[in-house]
C-alpha cells in the first residue's frame, strides 16, 4: 500500500491490519470492508472510469506519505517517541 501511494497511485483496499493508518477513506484512496468483493470492484470501477478522481487521489497520498512517513519523520517521530519516554 505504501509503495502505490509513495507511486503516485490511488488504494483501493481492505479495511484490514493497519491499513486505515495509511489510506484515508476517499481522499487518498479507498477502504473497504473485508469480504465485500462487490463493494471493492465498485470502488475500483469509480477510479477506472475518473482519471481525474485518480490523479487527485494519487497526488493526495503522495503527499500524505511524504509528510508522515518519509525517513526523516520517522525518525524524527521515534525520537520524540524516546524522549517522551525517558523524560518521565
Amino acid at each position: 500500500v505504501m509503495e502505490a501511494m509513495a507511486s503516485g497511485v490511488p488504494v483501493v483496499a481492505t479495511d484490514v491490519g493497519g491499513v486505515s493508518e495509511l489510506v484515508i477513506d476517499g481522499e487518498t484512496g479507498f477502504l473497504v470492508p473485508s469480504q465485500t468483493p462487490e463493494l471493492l470492484a465498485e470502488k475500483i470501477s469509480i477510479l477506472m472510469d475518473d482519471e481525474e478522481l485518480r490523479k487527485t487521489m494519487g497526488r493526495k497520498g503522495l503527499e500524505r506519505i511524504k509528510s508522515q512517513f518519509a525517513f526523516e519523520t520517522m525518525v524524527r517521530k521515534t525520537e520524540d517517541l524516546y524522549r517522551r519516554l525517558f523524560s518521565n
